[in-house]
């Protein structure tokens, strides 16, 4: 995901009436939140907010992250959820390279892909 699928998915605002009464404006809000799903911790997330010039604790970003995920379904997990990976290295013209096996578990179909070594 790029930044500006993040900003722009983050200025959407759908779930405007999970942020009633809040000191902060709800892009940013959203902005926060995305950035902790995405991996930060709550920590690193007030740090970047900080940069970006908006001082909040972070228990105000601890709250709006179980404010916004008690407001939401989860998200759509990946298809398929289990795939079973092999990798071998083959030798093509003298030169070395990686070959990438990867079968879906339940439908049994596979793929492969080679990479240069």
């Amino acid at each position: 995901m790029t930044l500006a699928d993040l900003l722009s998915e983050t200025l959407e605002t759908d779930s405007q009436d999970v942020w009633e009464n809040e000191r902060t404006l709800t892009p940013v809000r959203r902005f926060g939140v995305r950035l902790h799903t995405a991996g930060l911790s709550i920590r690193e997330t007030v740090a970047i907010l900080d940069l970006l010039g908006v001082d909040r604790s972070h228990g105000a970003v601890w709250n709006w992250v179980h404010t916004l995920s008690e407001a939401q379904s989860d998200p759509p997990t990946a298809e398929p959820s289990r795939v079973a990976v092999d990798e071998k290295q083959i030798e093509v013209d003298g030169e070395k390279k990686w070959l990438y096996a990867a079968v879906d578990t339940e439908s049994k179909l596979s793929t492969s892909q080679s990479i240069l070594g």
